[in-house]
């Protein structure tokens, strides 16, 4: 399955979720986000490998 196919995929199951669904999923996302992270600038700015 593509990136593209999920992305619909996955906007599908947003599109009719439930609140405790959206705050699962916000909170994975945040995690992920938060595991990219490699370091900070000089002003604390976090840096991703995205």
């Amino acid at each position: 399955m593509t990136a593209i196919v999920l992305r619909k995929e996955v906007q599908q199951y947003v599109d009719q979720a439930d609140e405790r669904f959206l705050r699962m999923v916000y909170a994975m996302s945040k995690e992920y986000e938060n595991s990219m992270v490699v370091g900070y600038t000089t002003k604390g700015e976090p840096l991703s490998l995205l």
